[in-house]
């Protein structure tokens, strides 16, 4: 996680249980069985497959202003049960306008 001139900090997924709504009115997702990081313990992603899930982060001493107003990004890195690493791309949270 990168936010404005701060160094990249590295932040661990927190297990959240409950039904949540999804941004933007999409409907609602139960944390507690789509949860990223518990579906992808047991399953071996193999080039071509993807796994769908929710990873939730606590950003401590932050704010809502500060993460869409400043070209905040995250980068996603995770190790499959395999011990393999993979990388998302760089995402862009906010931008000044």
């Amino acid at each position: 996680m990168a936010s404005g001139g701060e160094e990249p900090r590295e932040l661990q997924p927190v297990h959240v249980n409950g039904v949540v709504g999804i941004p933007g009115g999409e409907g609602q997702v139960d944390l507690g069985k789509e949860d990223l990081a518990l579906k992808s313990k047991n399953i071996l992603l193999t080039k071509g497959n993807s796994l769908d899930g929710v990873l939730t982060f606590v950003l401590a001493d932050t704010s809502e202003k500060n993460l869409s107003n400043n070209n905040s990004s995250f980068v996603v890195k995770f190790e499959d049960s395999q011990g393999r690493l993979y990388q998302t791309r760089k995402y862009v949270i906010g931008n000044k306008r």
